[in-house]
Order: structure tokens, then sequence, then C-alpha cells
């Protein structure tokens, strides 16, 4: 997971001059957004302009709504552009913020949720205000409950992107007092299937879950302790990572033992449950 990734990505976010320039600095998002002052006619140009900028950019977006936030620069291969700042909430998906420059070219789409992340530590950037992407993370929800069918997302946060040929963007969300769980989702233009992996898959690592609590993450483990000894009553304690070579854990006879053996110890501190994926 490469957090300088989502830095480098961030640099371009801090817009100038003109009606994108923040007006609530350092407000979370909901209260940046009550502050902003909308206008019909910025918001129909922008539902207007929207088809056309999303075509542009390849971007996957089926336009719940959009707004014309104003004048804006960025920079492309070393240069200054002037050009028109576009916030779009999709119908499925992130909402993000986009510029179009006079040739009709598209740059530097940014998530709401990035935008949200860029915003704590820099007070002058900006944020998402349109209904449908307020919270930022909104737009998970239908995502996390195919992973977790009882999760209402309370919270969520970026954790760090990839890069390569199918690179993702990596959440964790919060689902109140249910346990959460980590999410990898495509960035724009991206193949990379959407993928889940359970927090106690990922304890002790980079990725690890900060918005789930370990008792929390010992109500996930209880089942699967329980299917290798019927006796076994998990304690909230930190799990400890089995040693794995570099292929994808699997549900193989190997994991049944481990779990098996991890179940009969003292604490049942086991190993965590398998995933069908591999945690980048």
């Amino acid at each position: 997971m490469n957090m300088s990734h989502i830095l480098d990505r961030a640099r371009a976010l801090i817009v100038t001059a003109g009606m994108a320039v923040v007006a609530c600095l350092g407000a979370g998002q909901a209260a940046y957004a009550a502050d902003f002052k909308m206008d019909p006619k910025m918001q129909m140009q922008g539902m207007t302009d929207a088809p056309a900028i999303i075509t542009a950019s390849g971007i996957t977006c089926d336009p719940a709504s959009a707004y014309l936030r104003g004048d804006t620069t960025v920079t492309d291969n070393g240069q200054q552009l002037k050009g028109k700042l576009y916030e779009i909430a999709c119908k499925a998906g992130p909402g993000f913020l986009i510029t179009k420059t006079p040739d009709g070219a598209t740059h530097q789409p940014f998530t709401c949720l990035l935008a949200a992340k860029v915003q704590k530590g820099k007070a002058d950037s900006i944020l998402c205000v349109l209904p449908e992407n307020i919270p930022s993370y909104k737009w998970l929800q239908p995502i996390a409950q195919k992973f977790l069918p009882d999760c209402q997302i309370s919270d969520a946060r970026l954790l760090g992107s990839t890069t390569g040929d199918a690179p993702i963007d990596r959440y964790e969300v919060a689902c109140g007092a249910a346990p959460g769980g980590i999410i990898d989702y495509p960035q724009f233009k991206s193949t990379a299937p959407v993928e889940y992996h359970n927090c106690l898959m990922v304890d002790g690592g980079k990725s690890a879950c900060t918005l789930t609590t370990k008792a929390q993450m010992a109500v996930q483990m209880a089942p699967l302790a329980a299917k290798a000894d019927p006796k076994c009553q998990v304690s909230p304690r930190k799990a400890r990572r089995p040693t794995m070579n570099s292929a994808a854990p699997t549900r193989s006879a190997s994991w049944s033992r481990r779990l098996a053996t991890a179940a009969s110890s003292a604490k049942c501190r086991a190993a965590r449950p398998p995933v069908s994926v591999a945690v980048p």
C-alpha cells in the first residue's frame, strides 16, 4: 500500500482563486456544505456539462447531480492551466471533483473521500457539497453491505492507494456497533475488482483497522473458533498473525489445522479467518 501515492495525488487538490476557494476553513464536511451557498444556475450548468466531462474523462459514472464550483488552476506537465472546477455525484460509485479546461480536456479527478482526507491536514483545501456526496463515504454503503449485510456505515477513512495496471484505493469502514472491515475499490478507469478484507486479516499490519475495536473483532472470530472447539470462548486480545508464505491464504486443510490449534488454546487467540483475496 503506497501512501506516498496518495500524497502525490493530493498535492494538486488545493485549488486556487475564484469561486472554488473554500468558504469555511477547517470545518467538517457537513458544516462546510451547510455554509456553502448553492446557486441553482451553477447546478443547472453542472448537470448540462457533466455528460461531456464524464465522457472526456473516461470515468464510469451515471450522474445523479453536478455543480460548477468555479474557476481554478491546475498543473499539467509542468504548465499552469486555467479551467473550471466541477463536482459530480454518481448514482453508483464515488462522487468526485474534476477540472475541465477550455479545450474540453479534463484533469485531476479526486474523490470526495480523498478531498476530505486532505482537508483534515490542510484547512484551505476544498470539500464536496452536493447532498448526494455527503457524507463523503455515502457511496460505500451498498458496497459494504455486499460483504457485511448488517452494516450501516458510521464512518470511513481512506487508508492508501496503489499504482500499477489496476490501481485501487483502500478504505476502512466502520459499522457502528457491528464489526467493520477493509474495502479495496478500483481507482478511476481501473479494472481492479472490488475486494473485502476482514479486520482480523490485516490486524497488526499497515492497513490495520482503527474504526473497529478488538472486542468487535472477537465477535467476528467467535463462530469460527466455535467450529473448531465448541467450548472456546474468544477473548478480545490482539490476534497473532499466522506465519504464511507469499501465497494468498485459502480455505485449506492447513487453515483448518491452524484454527483448530488456536481454538484449543487457553485464550483462543486464533489466526484470522480466511478471505478469498490476497492482502496487498
